[in-house]
């Protein structure tokens, strides 16, 4: 690619302005351009974004000073209530909020602490109302996505917070927290495509992240994703490189997709460090040995393999019935 050209012209002695040149066809001043260009169209929608700093409202002295000073300013009040809400002072806040929409009707800071003092009583109906308002009112934004998500789950409407939780990932998908909730939606859902690309999504966004790897993997090869399982595989031995598991997968990927030799080292591995469940080794390695023609050691396999675990008698008869 572009890159690669580039590193050799460097490599070469070229300089960064003859390198764009020579490469991209573009001088310095326009590679520039269109980076700027190209990153205000990426980044451009936070510059709208609602998304309240409630870590600036800790003061909650200050506030009500301000807001004794100035009992008519919205902004004053609303600032109390998220203040109060920082306390945990529901009740203040709450009336705070309600004072500064007395005021100001369409404010959004007020809303959006009215909807956080419902969604901590558990009114997930309020919470939406409010946090709606704030969207009618022309605002976005990850957080307000995403607490519509968390109020439409609080109120027993998976559907709705999956739709939410999928407009907070088009607003920014490289924030976890709106696909960890979608991983949940997913399991209340029944929805196993959701898990995967949510849990793609997860394992993209953190490469050290165990859990989300191997969770990722098994489902991918539940699903017989066999070139999918090889790439996860292999990324998830480099943060887990004595997991039995990811060794059985990779090896049953590498099977399916011909590579009998690599299959067959990395399911000696998955015994070699102890899965738990010997008897599914020895039938991949059977597999393995059927798919080379070589029935003689895949009938030893499966003898060990029974041996180990009877209950697996069915799944050696069809794997060798012809």
């Amino acid at each position: 690619g572009a890159v690669r050209r580039l590193l050799i012209a460097f490599g070469e002695g070229q300089k960064l302005e003859v390198a764009s040149r020579a490469v991209l066809g573009v001088t310095l001043e326009q590679l520039d351009e269109g980076l700027h260009a190209s990153l205000a169209q990426r980044l451009g929608k936070f510059d709208t974004e609602f998304a309240p700093d409630l870590a600036a409202y800790g003061d909650v002295a200050a506030a009500r000073t301000l807001a004794a000073q100035k009992a008519r300013d919205p902004d004053a009040l609303a600032s109390l209530a998220l203040s109060e809400l920082n306390a945990e002072h529901l009740k203040l806040a709450e009336r705070a909020a309600q004072s500064a929409l007395q005021l100001a009707p369409r404010h959004r800071l007020a809303q959006f602490a009215l909807a956080r003092v419902a969604l901590a009583r558990g009114d997930a109906r309020k919470a939406e109302r409010c946090l709606r308002g704030i969207l009618e009112s022309g605002a976005d934004g990850y957080v307000l996505r995403l607490l519509l998500a968390r109020g439409a789950l609080a109120g027993g409407d998976p559907e709705a917070a999956a739709e939410q939780a999928e407009a907070a990932v088009r607003f920014d998908p490289d924030r976890s927290e709106a696909h960890k909730l979608l991983l949940e939606l997913a399991a209340k859902m029944g929805d196993e495509t959701l898990a995967l690309r949510a849990l793609g999504a997860l394992a993209d966004l953190d490469q050290h992240d165990t859990l989300v790897h191997v969770t990722y993997l098994a489902l991918l090869r539940k699903n017989r994703d066999w070139p999918r399982v090889i790439r996860e595989a292999e990324t998830a031995l480099y943060i887990a490189p004595e997991n039995p598991g990811v060794h059985l997968h990779l090896g049953e990927a590498y099977v399916e997709t011909g590579e009998f030799e690599r299959g067959l080292g990395e399911l000696d591995r998955a015994l070699t460090l102890g899965y738990s469940q010997p008897g599914l080794v020895r039938l991949a390695r059977a597999r393995a040995f059927l798919l080379r023609h070589d029935r003689e050691s895949a009938l030893r396999d499966l003898k060990l393999a029974l041996a180990t675990d009877p209950t697996l008698d069915s799944r050696a008869r069809s794997l060798i019935s012809p």
